[in-house]
């Protein structure tokens, strides 16, 4: 399961969802809720792509992208790293 936020200046995007993996190397399109209500007009869309390294894979990056279609369209592209 992935549960993560993103917060921007104006504003904090919270992504969640679960996938599956068999190879180090996983996707997921997990919903996008802003400030635990869900996106108004168009909504929200994200992906996020990943890999998992290390001895038992204890260290893992992302990359993900949140498209924003409220009111104008906004897309906020970032990566990220953790280890166990």
């Amino acid at each position: 399961a992935m549960d993560f936020t993103v917060a921007m200046p104006d504003t904090t995007y919270n992504l969640s969802g679960s996938t599956s993996a068999t190879t180090a190397l996983f996707s997921a399109n997990p919903a996008v809720t802003i400030g635990g209500k869900a996106c108004g007009g168009s909504g929200c869309s994200s992906s996020v792509e990943g890999f998992f390294s290390g001895a038992s894979a204890e260290r893992i990056g992302i990359g993900y992208q949140i498209t924003d279609n409220q009111s104008i369209t906004k897309q906020v592209v970032g990566a990220a790293a953790f280890t166990k």
